[in-house]
């Protein structure tokens, strides 16, 4: 007994991944049954199954947390890519921005189609600033990539390219949100959509902040600079949400106000993030001139 209660507090790796695949059936048979209304004695059965394991999965990941990290990181490091993706911070930037490439590409479409059936400036507004921050993206994962770390020139070059670019890109931003609030323009989302939606962003805003603290203390350039792009798409993310809750759950109340305060805060924040860039770029690229002399 001892034996097996010690086993049940620290188990293995397979017996973790037996618990979990146990409490996903069990809890997806349970809201099937529940879907049907299927109130039979098997029924509780089921239920208290799917108590049982989801408990104590929820213990086990809890508790043995750090040893799956440390058994999944050493299976990564086994390979040449994921052992250079989870040590290299810089690298693990270019590779994430390279993949969210395709997929800001098509939320921007998918924008763009909204516009040509809506007759909306603000979804078409919407749709460039998406497009133009998805070829920033791929612009400085290209040439971040081509450029070597030694030439820091080049890749000051680009972060001063891309803060001007964020800069002036506002305007379109800024177009769409005085848009939204003459017209009372929204984002608008079918059924419980919206929380899918709002959990994106809310995940989407936390990680962007988290990579923008990061990128901070890891002295490159590009990294820097995919990173504030990221962070401003993630700003633009938040501010269509918050247009959504706000058609969804008004109560017909006058909210364009809060939609000019939030949208104005983030347009001043996109503007100022630019524009650091542009001059932190000029003054660091004048004071390597000054050393030189």
């Amino acid at each position: 007994m001892k034996k097996l209660i010690s086993f049940l507090k620290q188990p293995s790796s397979w017996f973790l991944a037996l618990v979990i695949l146990l409490a996903a059936g069990a809890v997806t048979a349970s809201l099937v049954l529940v879907a049907l209304e299927m109130h039979g004695w098997y029924s509780y059965i089921v239920y208290a199954l799917a108590a049982l394991f989801f408990a104590y999965g929820i213990y086990l990941i809890a508790v043995c947390a750090k040893k799956i990290k440390r058994d999944v990181l050493a299976w990564l490091k086994k390979f040449r890519f994921t052992r250079r993706l989870v040590e290299d911070f810089g690298f693990r930037t270019m590779v994430f921005s390279a993949m969210s490439f395709l997929l800001n590409v098509g939320f921007a479409v998918f924008e763009g189609i909204l516009a040509i059936i809506g007759h909306s400036v603000w979804y078409g507004a919407l749709a460039i600033y998406y497009l133009v921050l998805s070829v920033m993206r791929f612009c400085v994962v290209i040439f971040g990539a081509k450029t070597p770390k030694e030439d820091i020139d080049k890749r000051n070059k680009i972060y001063l390219d891309s803060g001007a670019a964020l800069f002036v890109l506002t305007l379109a931003l800024s177009a769409a949100v005085v848009q939204m609030v003459l017209y009372d323009k929204a984002f608008r989302y079918a059924g419980v959509m919206i929380y899918a939606a709002a959990a994106y962003a809310f995940i989407k805003i936390t990680l962007a902040v988290r990579n923008l603290a990061k990128a901070r203390k890891y002295d490159d350039t590009v990294v820097q600079s995919l990173r504030n792009i990221n962070f401003a798409t993630a700003l633009v993310s938040m501010l269509g949400l918050q247009t959504a809750l706000i058609s969804a759950f008004s109560e017909g109340g006058d909210m364009r106000y809060m939609n000019a305060v939030t949208g104005g805060a983030v347009c001043f924040i996109i503007a100022g993030m630019g524009l650091f860039m542009v001059v932190k770029a000029i003054l660091s690229a004048k004071e390597k001139e000054d050393g030189r002399q």
